[in-house]
């Protein structure tokens, strides 16, 4: 039992330091997001992260009891030293070798030591990501309690065709912005997932006009003339073109920085009780536990989404930060003409059994489920869409959105138009 204790510290200590580094001013790592590309899977990069984890400690009480290490001080860190160079000289390497070539910018691509991400970045990457993590464990928890108890979570009963008229929904204006000019040639719009650690910093940079959405957390966005603003959870700020900003996570700083040191305080303190046998170790043990759950679960990130109309040249682009999931290209946007244009964010909950009205735009429209189950109907078809995803719809096409869930729904409208041109035209009957 003790055995499995410190194993458990040991992984959650590597994993909550890893999560509070940049607070620091260390660089952001995130394996895991890059064994989510190589896999062409979101959401278990984490996974394989942890067995790895679990495996190094494996290997190192193996040792141990094979005597092939001496207990002490010196031979952890000599063995600690060894997993770090295989990892950073060895597997880093050979990853961003699987994934094939990367833009040079792209924050995600493997190289030697992870060097690419600043001359700090080897100190960071002695630790492991667990961004993902949390994420699976949300969309799976549900799923455990309901088989739990029965298997309680039924199929939402036949609501029936659906009207064209609307019915337990709500919306309102989170925010929008002049685009004087689309960018030229083929254009789709993109939906980028950008969460940052407390401390990390995005830029100075600037780039197309598009919206920062909080998912969660507090983003704070600093202008270059001044102005900065923070953006909390269900918020949004406009960035026209061209103007130099920057992207951080101030707000969770001294939290991170907090949870940091007392994470390192209790490892220190660990260390000393052990060398002199100390019968409570145990309970001090679970304490590091519980500080490094805390650390990664990590309450001082924020989540938020860079919603923009693209160039084609940008698909499939190289990630701004290393812990990036692209979570919606859309196809070819049709020609909307030569401009001006209104770019637009819209917020919807919508009850169960509730829809929208139905309607059409002269304009593009995104719709980004932010929770729950959206069913959405465009030209005579029904399109389910989970949480995190989301739907492009062209101009001029009749749609829809239902709730046929049992709990509420959340979604996030992304509209591009003519500024001359109608967001909402209602039509008389359901795209259904």
């Amino acid at each position: 039992m003790f055995a499995v204790l410190r194993a458990c510290a040991a992984i959650l200590t590597w994993l909550a330091w890893l999560a509070l580094a940049p607070s620091f001013g260390l660089p952001e790592t995130a394996p895991a997001a890059m064994f989510d590309r190589l896999l062409s899977s979101t959401g278990w990069g984490w996974l394989v992260v942890l067995c790895g984890e679990i495996a190094i400690v494996g290997l190192y009480a193996l040792a141990l009891r094979r005597r092939l290490l001496s207990p002490g001080l010196v031979p952890a860190l000599g063995f600690a030293v060894a997993v770090w160079l295989v990892a950073g000289a060895v597997v880093m390497p050979l990853m961003g070798a699987l994934a094939g070539s990367a833009a040079p910018t792209d924050a995600m691509r493997g190289s030697f030591m992870m060097l690419h991400l600043g001359p700090l970045a080897a100190v960071s990457a002695l630790e492991h990501e667990y961004v993902n993590g949390r994420d699976v464990i949300r969309a799976l928890l549900p799923l455990v309690i309901a088989t739990a108890i029965g298997g309680c979570a039924s199929t939402p009963a036949n609501v029936g065709p659906p009207d064209a008229q609307a019915r337990g929904a709500s919306q309102h204006v989170v925010a929008e912005g002049p685009v004087e000019a689309l960018p030229a040639g083929t254009t789709f719009v993109s939906v980028l997932a950008l969460p940052q650690p407390a401390g990390a910093v995005l830029g100075p940079h600037s780039h197309i006009p598009g919206f920062t959405y909080v998912l969660g957390g507090v983003a704070t966005v600093a202008f270059v003339d001044g102005k900065t603003v923070d953006v909390v959870a269900g918020e949004a700020v406009f960035t026209p073109a061209n103007v130099v900003h920057v992207h951080s996570n101030e707000r969770g700083r001294g939290v991170a920085i907090a949870l940091a040191v007392l994470l390192i305080g209790a490892v220190v303190g660990l260390v000393m009780l052990s060398r002199r046998g100390w019968r409570w170790t145990p309970l001090w043990l679970v304490g590091l536990i519980t500080i490094g759950a805390i650390g990664v679960a990590d309450p001082t990130m924020n989540d938020w989404y860079f919603i923009a109309v693209r160039p084609e040249a940008q698909r499939g682009g190289a990630m701004p930060v290393p812990a990036a999931r692209r979570t919606h290209e859309s196809a070819a946007l049709a020609d909307l003409g030569p401009g001006p244009f209104l770019e637009r964010l819209d917020a919807f909950v919508i009850e169960p059994g509730g829809r929208t009205m139905a309607h059409r735009s002269d304009g593009a429209e995104t719709l980004i489920v932010t929770d729950g189950r959206a069913t959405i109907c465009v030209g005579g078809a029904k399109t389910t869409v989970e949480r995190d995803q989301a739907l492009t719809v062209q101009a001029n096409t009749p749609l829809q959105l239902l709730n046929v869930g049992t709990a509420p729904l959340g979604v996030v409208r992304f509209s591009v138009r003519p500024k001359s041109g109608q967001l909402e035209t209602l039509v008389d009957s359901s795209p259904c």
